[in-house]
């Protein structure tokens, strides 16, 4: 019998392209241990919502690294976090924004009270803005 994350899993190899996964976490750090599982490992890009943490607090998740953070102010349920697969070499492209986020030094990304990602400002390894 196969199972839900069997058949992603199959669907995720089968295709060899980026994987992206979005996870609602209503809380990161209570349920980082939730993020080892064959999807997530096989995943590009991690898209976590309702962290429930601040812009200045840090969770490792193994094999990746942390990209972006966004946190509406004063409010506890909100916060979002971006985690990229360490060595993976992806475009992150959106109409307004387009990152190598494998050569990246520096990201800036801003946000409203109107939408969560509004601009980004990258800083490439070799200085380029």
């Amino acid at each position: 019998m196969s199972t839900i994350g069997r058949t992603i899993l199959d669907f995720m190899n089968d295709r060899k392209k980026l994987s992206m996964v979005t996870f609602n976490c209503q809380s990161l750090r209570k349920h980082v241990s939730d993020l080892s599982d064959p999807v997530i490992d096989s995943s590009n890009i991690l898209f976590l919502s309702e962290t429930w943490s601040n812009d200045d607090e840090s969770v490792d998740i193994p094999n990746f690294n942390c990209i972006g953070k966004f946190k509406h102010k004063n409010v506890r349920s909100a916060g979002r976090v971006i985690y990229q697969k360490l060595n993976d070499a992806s475009n992150i492209v959106t109409s307004n924004m387009e990152a190598l986020l494998r050569y990246i030094r520096e990201i800036d990304i801003g946000q409203s009270s109107i939408g969560d990602i509004c601009a980004a400002h990258c800083v490439l390894d070799d200085g380029v803005s």
